[in-house]
């Protein structure tokens, strides 16, 4: 019952996501305005709001105009309620739970408006601080060894300058927003893990840099979207890691 509720929580934040990660960008409300199609404008009815199930009843088109919506709405949708379940199984249902699932759906709109805009909002960031926070504090005191807090700091001050210093001397290859998104990643992951984050980060962006010089779909300069990757790191750390 449980893991049948983790999963259906999952894929309704998951839903959500989609939105925040359609009017974010746009500088639209996320709680205010109907769904609609992207394409003809129509309000979309809450029947073809249910997660995963109606994208398939719809056979991945829109009801009213047959225009294609986007794979991407049911893969975040199952991507979510799959981070959830993983989480669960690894932490059940203790605080850390609460606050890794929310920062895995942080980075999740993270990694896709990143990739789709190249943009991190700070709003985006302030939230990943705050589960950062949330997380160290509640370590401290769940411990009483308030070092855990002096780690987080170090980290994140130390990746945070060492991310700053790339953006101003490689003039453009590193964004400001993801110097801004490192410092919470730091405080969250501390001086141990966060070389981790950075290392698994690295090696999947540079794998995607040679995948798309080899098909010839960007040259040298063209910008990576980092914080795409900086996100998939803490995946990774959040449900392989030992936090």
């Amino acid at each position: 019952m449980t893991i049948a509720l983790i999963i259906l929580v999952g894929l309704m934040v998951g839903s959500f996501l989609n939105v925040c990660i359609y009017r974010i960008p746009r500088e639209e409300s996320v709680v205010l305005g109907s769904s609609h199609c992207t394409s003809c404008s129509e309000k979309i009815r809450w029947y073809d709001l249910i997660p995963v199930l109606s994208y398939l009843m719809l056979k991945g088109k829109c009801r009213k105009c047959k225009s294609k919506i986007s794979i991407k709405y049911p893969m975040v949708e199952v991507l979510n309620a799959v981070l959830y379940l993983i989480l669960f199984y690894k932490y059940d249902l203790a605080v850390n739970f609460y606050i890794f699932a929310t920062m895995a759906s942080i980075c999740i709109l993270i990694a896709f408006i990143d990739y789709e805009h190249q943009i991190i909002p700070d709003r985006l960031v302030i939230l990943t601080l705050l589960a950062a926070l949330s997380y160290r504090i509640y370590s401290s005191v769940q411990s009483n060894v308030y070092w855990i807090i002096y780690d987080g700091l170090i980290a994140a001050f130390g990746v945070f300058l060492i991310f700053l210093l790339l953006m101003v001397f490689s003039r453009g290859g590193m964004g400001g927003g993801d110097v801004k998104l490192i410092f919470p990643i730091g405080l969250m992951f501390g001086v141990e893990r966060i070389a981790y984050v950075l290392l698994i980060s690295s090696v999947l962006a540079s794998i995607y840099g040679v995948i798309l010089l080899i098909t010839k779909k960007a040259n040298r300069k063209t910008p990576i979207p980092f914080g795409t990757f900086l996100a998939m790191g803490v995946y990774v750390m959040l449900v392989m890691g030992h936090l």
